[in-house]
Parts: structure tokens; C-alpha cells; sequence
């Protein structure tokens, strides 16, 4: 496509129902980017209105790797010997489960491990556990 003319329009909210636009074409050559012109005509009208330009959007974040059995007993470390952890297929989740009562401390330890891997836990007296998306 041989674009030779970009042009950028604004309506600008002035309050009380009352709107201005401001437009600016510009004619560009052949070997000069359409995109980097309709940007410069994009900044000008923003100036033109004192508004800042906006932020460049930041590059989107990878996708967060798929959580495994073998990243949870990484991230339990030693503490994984006190806990079953199991993948239930049919819900996609993988729970972690005490095999007894952890105590106060043990479970803090475990509670803080549990939350760096985004879990999260649900009380239910014997039947509590951490769930964690896989």
C-alpha cells in the first residue's frame, strides 16, 4: 500500500457540552514510515492541547509458565515431606495437603511457600488445603 497522505483529528472535551477538534495532515514521501508520521501528527495535537502523550505500552509479560507437581515440591523445598501434593486432572488444580497438623510454625513456613506460587488456601477443618491453578 502507497500511503501519501496521514492525517490526525482530536475532539477535545472543553466542559459544559462543548467540544474542539483540532486536525493536522501531512503529505509524506514514499520512503518515509506512515506510522512514525501519523505518531508526530498524533504529538502535536496532544501539545496543542497540553496534553502529555500518553505512555508507551509496556511489552506484554510472558505467559507465567505452567505449574507442575515438580515446581511445587521445588518451591516447598524441605518442607515438601510434610505435605502431599497431588494434581486433581478433572478440576485443574494441583493440591497441596498436610499429611498431619503442621503447628503454628510449620504452617506459616508452608503458608509463605504456598503464596509465591500463587496459591491459595481453603479452610476446611480436616479437609483444609492450598489449590493452586495448573
Amino acid at each position: 500500500m502507497n500511503v501519501k497522505i496521514v492525517r490526525y483529528a482530536k475532539k477535545h472535551n472543553l466542559g459544559n457540552y462543548e467540544t474542539e477538534e483540532a486536525e493536522l495532515t501531512a503529505e509524506i514521501s514514499p520512503s518515509e514510515d506512515p506510522t512514525a508520521a501519523l505518531e508526530a501528527l498524533r504529538r502535536e495535537v496532544m501539545a496543542f492541547f497540553g496534553e502529555k502523550p500518553r505512555a508507551e505500552k509496556p511489552a506484554a509479560k510472558p505467559p507465567a509458565p505452567k505449574m507442575t507437581v515438580s515446581r511445587v515440591n521445588e518451591a516447598l523445598g524441605e518442607d515438601a515431606k510434610l505435605v502431599n501434593v497431588t494434581v486433581d486432572v478433572s478440576d485443574g488444580f494441583i493440591t497441596v495437603k498436610p499429611r498431619e497438623f503442621l503447628g503454628a510454625e510449620a504452617f506459616k513456613r508452608i503458608a509463605s511457600k504456598m503464596k509465591a506460587v500463587d496459591a491459595e488456601y481453603v479452610s476446611a477443618g480436616k479437609d483444609s488445603r492450598f489449590t493452586i491453578k495448573a
